[in-house]
């Protein structure tokens, strides 16, 4: 069984970076044909988006600092700090930061 952060993750959020940059070989497709590949049994396969609340601008950024290593557009990008202005404006809802969490669950059995 996996669970893993799935490539929508923070979209919201990280939309004017770029995104995060997860390569393909995180698609849970991939991971699923992977399995398949090595005659693994697929007993479940799914995929969420939760809405997914920072309930102050410290927590935001705190975030985006964690997972800076994965942006397409980071902090050394000449006008970060102007993106990082509008997407703050973008997202904040009654001094919320409003993004989403994307999650996927494999679940599969070894063959016999």
């Amino acid at each position: 069984m996996t669970q893993q952060v799935g490539r929508r993750n923070l979209t919201k959020l990280l939309s004017r970076f770029g995104g995060q940059d997860f390569g393909d070989d995180q698609l849970p497709e991939s991971i699923k044909e992977e399995f398949v590949g090595l005659s693994y049994e697929v007993l479940r396969f799914e995929e969420a988006d939760y809405e997914y609340r920072y309930l102050d601008l410290d927590s935001a950024l705190f975030q985006l600092k964690a997972i800076e290593h994965y942006l397409v557009k980071t902090s050394e990008t000449p006008n970060f700090f102007e993106l990082l202005s509008e997407m703050l404006i973008d997202v904040r809802i009654d001094d919320q930061f409003v993004s989403n969490e994307h999650r996927h669950l494999i679940v599969v059995r070894k063959p016999v």
